[in-house]
């Protein structure tokens, strides 16, 4: 199975308005999925992240044949999304793609 290189996981992310200025925005939270994800994600396959709030966003991998892998979630009940929650969605993703290939 071919994989991506890491620049070039496509990454969309619906309501990136809502992504606190401080944390990079939509280009740091690809960025953080595409180094996360790089190895694992199957060719083809891509991944929707929606930005529910300033405190949740869900992500989820869709595969080349257009199955949606069960989507993951971080939501942030004291404070906005950060950086850190851009590495928990991201190692999340990660974990179940590496889960699907077994």
């Amino acid at each position: 199975m071919t994989t991506p290189a890491p620049g070039t996981v496509p990454c969309a992310v619906d309501g990136a308005a809502l992504l606190p200025a401080d944390t990079g925005g939509e280009q740091a939270l690809c960025a953080e999925i595409r180094r996360a994800t790089a190895e694992v994600l199957p060719a083809g396959a891509r991944i929707a992240v929606q930005v529910v709030s300033d405190h949740r966003m869900h992500a989820t991998a869709i595969l080349a044949d257009g199955r949606a892998l069960r989507r993951v979630s971080v939501a942030v009940s004291d404070r906005t999304l950060s950086t850190r929650s851009f590495r928990m969605i991201a190692e999340a993703l990660a974990q179940q793609l590496r889960s699907t290939k077994s």
